[in-house]
């Protein structure tokens, strides 16, 4: 059963510190800082939210949604790596095919023809593993969903 999703209580009747100012800085000199909350922590703005950092940015959660309810309505993000080297070895079979194909002509069929079966059969050799692929959604991220 999924978990719900956490809704905040407004008016909210427990203990909480508001701040407002003009603008507010945290600023840690020597170490972090650090944000916690038992239910959500939210960040909202009317204009941009900006991350920057020098060396990397981590989201590590379960589920990780690009945009409003974008697991349910939207689509898994596709592996790049994995997906580019099959679709290039496929290409290339691909092209083998052609290039065989091309070089054929009525004086040299007994000799174009094995070169034409064995590029054919590597081929759908990589077409099939590249179904199986797609067919197990091994393509597929079971993380990130995106709108």
């Amino acid at each position: 059963m999924p978990k719900q999703v956490y809704t905040p209580q407004f008016p909210y009747n427990g203990d909480q510190a508001i701040i407002t100012s003009g603008r507010i800085i945290f600023h840690a000199k020597n170490d972090s800082i650090f944000l916690f909350g038992q239910n959500a922590i939210g960040l909202s703005s009317l204009g941009q939210v900006n991350i920057d950092s020098l060396e990397g940015t981590t989201i590590n959660s379960p589920i990780i949604k690009l945009g409003l309810n974008a697991q349910d309505a939207g689509e898994p993000l596709v592996k790049g790596y994995q997906n580019n080297l099959l679709l290039a070895e496929l290409i290339g079979e691909l092209k083998n095919v052609c290039v065989n194909l091309s070089k054929m002509s009525d004086t040299n069929l007994n000799q174009a023809i094995p070169g034409i079966i064995n590029s054919t059969q590597q081929a759908i050799d990589s077409m099939t593993k590249l179904e199986s692929f797609i067919n197990t959604n091994s393509n597929l991220s079971k993380k990130t969903y995106t709108l």
